[in-house]
């Protein structure tokens, strides 16, 4: 008899977690702390709060949320990523 491997995951899909916090992250000017993301994760999703900060940081690599300062602790704030005047534009000097 041959066994099969089966794929399994041991993480849950976070789309939804990221679309949640940002629509949260948005709806304050000025951003949020990660502390406040992690107690809105806890009391109003099914994911953890422990999931926040690598949830940031991907979203703050995919240019989706900028942090101050960048490395991502409880008391980072976090707010929607806005690209400087300039950046990212071609010179035709």
């Amino acid at each position: 008899m041959q066994q099969q491997a089966l794929d399994l995951e041991f993480e849950p899909n976070t789309d939804p977690l990221r679309r949640m916090l940002l629509e949260f992250i948005v709806g304050r000017p000025g951003g949020r702390m990660v502390e406040d993301l992690q107690q809105y994760t806890l009391l109003e999703t099914v994911y953890r709060p422990s999931q926040v900060i690598s949830l940031i940081e991907k979203m703050r690599d995919d240019k989706v949320v900028a942090t101050e300062p960048r490395r991502v602790t409880k008391k980072t704030r976090v707010f929607p990523y806005a690209e400087k005047p300039g950046q990212g534009e071609i010179s035709l000097g």
